[in-house]
């Protein structure tokens, strides 16, 4: 059978069971399916995660290079630079931070 095309996949429709503000990032199925809220969603109602782009992300105290792994601490709300428990893989680098930044420049996806 051949491929049929249904989208760009930029983007996963997403209910929450809560509101979520802008440019939250939202993960579930383990971890395997992730987006960021580019608008704000209301609980029940449906909405979209960005799943490709690049964003500034909040982060610890970690430096980053470009091309360096990006993870996502879902305890801290954080970006940093090693897996572990409660962390997932976000993307890449994007741009050099030091790690006295406040933010990291990531491409999801």
């Amino acid at each position: 059978m051949k491929a049929i095309y249904v989208g760009v996949g930029d983007s996963i429709p997403y209910v929450p069971s809560s509101d979520v503000p802008a440019g939250e990032v939202v993960s579930f199925a383990g971890d395997r399916v992730y987006g960021i809220t580019r608008s704000p969603i209301l609980a029940g109602e449906l909405g979209s995660l960005a799943t490709v782009g690049v964003f500034d992300l909040a982060k610890g105290n970690d430096s980053f290079a470009v091309g360096d792994e990006v993870f996502w601490d879902k305890t801290n709300k954080v970006a940093v630079k090693t897996a572990g428990a409660n962390r997932f893989r976000i993307g890449l680098c994007y741009r050099d931070a030091a790690a006295t930044d406040a933010r990291v420049r990531v491409k999801i996806g």
